[in-house]
């Protein structure tokens, strides 16, 4: 029995097709990823302004103590992988606010970023990550006193 011969161009054609839907459902993620990152800031600022409140009436039962203390965790929590993304969490949760790099460190400390598996200073990861989203799709924004700003996407 003779081996099964094989179309190079259907073979290709196949491939292409295939590595064209799995770059669109990419693409579709990383909007959706996108809006839920948008939507987990927003809430993330409304519970700090609701803790801030909570912990600021003098009678507070034990129940609103403990919630007050859940939503801090929560809303201190990031979910970034990697310190690009951890840097953008950051800008975009101060939208409108120009950061400068220490301010996004300090930031990303308190939000528990791991620096650990760094090699240089967190300070210079960050200049470095600033450097690579101002020539990126970002769009960051550096002004003269080298303070950051993410723009609002549209």
């Amino acid at each position: 029995m003779a081996p099964a011969q094989i179309d190079p161009v259907q073979l290709m054609e196949t491939m292409k097709s295939q590595l064209e839907a799995l770059f669109e459902e990419k693409r579709a993620v990383d909007r959706r990823s996108r809006e839920i990152q948008v939507q987990i800031s927003g809430l993330q600022q409304t519970v700090k302004g609701l803790v801030v409140y909570a912990e600021a009436q003098s009678e507070q039962s034990e129940q609103i103590r403990e919630l007050a203390e859940a939503l801090k965790k929560l809303a201190a929590n990031t979910i970034a992988t990697t310190l690009t993304e951890a840097c953008r969490e950051v800008l975009r949760s101060r939208s409108q606010t120009w950061m400068k790099p220490t301010e996004i460190r300090d930031e990303l400390e308190k939000r528990g970023f791991d620096f650990s598996g760094y090699t240089s200073n967190p300070l210079s990861s960050i200049h470095t990550t600033l450097r690579r989203l101002k020539l990126g799709p970002d769009k960051l924004a550096e002004n003269s006193q080298g303070g950051f700003l993410l723009p609002r996407k549209k």
